[in-house]
């Protein structure tokens, strides 16, 4: 188990599938059978280990931050690659992986119009990535990123295999897909929550810097004591409780 001890097979879990996304984008089109299997044996690898970060996992720390990585990463703006989890994270990057394996295992024989597996698949993949990163950032800027990263495959996904349904939009004269519709939605309800919790986030960093305390990271979830809840979204370190609190 030194593999996770150390965090690498964290960090599989993570990047797994966008290496196969990558692979899936060298095959050609027509090789659509050689497509699907790619594409499935890397979510199923990703999958593997997220399972064996349960065996390895201490369930009697759940309360603390295991199996991470925190390493130097972007010194300007003091980010770090620091990822982990803990007793609330864990089943989630589980369940993220296991639902990824579950839809390109049933889009198989289930292709929606227009048809392109290739497409298809390599937004899935992408998509596990960003899901996977978000639930095991301990950074805020790569937290950020991952959850940005989100947004573009969901984005496609949506407005191109969408419904197809029409419906009629004040200021409009003619019908909208409900496709289009929900994937712009979407994209602008998500990208300005996304850029409040920038703001926020730098509002907090920038009281910090003001008051010129010294600290190895900017944007890194510091030490939680054992008492206290887990948060999802990890909050700059040395942020006054105002700006905490403004974060999710």
């Amino acid at each position: 188990m030194s593999w996770f001890e150390s965090g690498w097979a964290l960090s599989l879990t993570v990047f797994l599938p966008l290496v196969g996304a990558g692979i899936v984008l060298l095959i050609p089109r027509a090789r659509e059978t050689l497509i699907k299997t790619t594409a499935l044996v890397f979510a199923l690898a990703s999958l593997g280990t997220s399972v064996g970060a349960i065996i390895a996992f201490n369930f009697d720390a759940a309360e603390k931050f295991q199996l991470g990585t925190d390493l130097s990463w972007i010194p300007a703006v003091g980010s770090r690659f620091h990822i982990g989890i803990d007793g609330i994270s864990l089943p989630m990057l589980v369940l993220s992986t296991f639902i990824t394996v579950l839809a390109i295992v049933y889009s198989f024989n289930h292709w929606p119009e227009p048809r392109n597996p290739k497409a298809f698949l390599m937004l899935i993949l992408l998509l596990a990535t960003g899901m996977a990163g978000t639930f095991v950032s301990l950074d805020l800027v790569l937290f950020f990123i991952f959850f940005e990263l989100v947004l573009l495959p969901m984005y496609f996904m949506i407005g191109i295999w969408g419904d197809r349904a029409t419906i009629r939009l004040p200021g409009f004269k003619k019908p909208v897909e409900t496709r289009l519709y929900a994937s712009i939605k979407f994209f602008l309800f998500t990208l300005f929550g996304s850029a409040f919790m920038l703001l926020v986030s730098w509002r907090c960093t920038s009281s910090r810097v003001r008051a010129s305390e010294p600290t190895p990271s900017t944007w890194s979830h510091s030490p939680m004591p054992a008492n206290q809840g887990h948060s999802p979204v990890p909050t700059a370190d040395g942020c006054s409780p105002p700006c905490s609190s403004a974060l999710p």
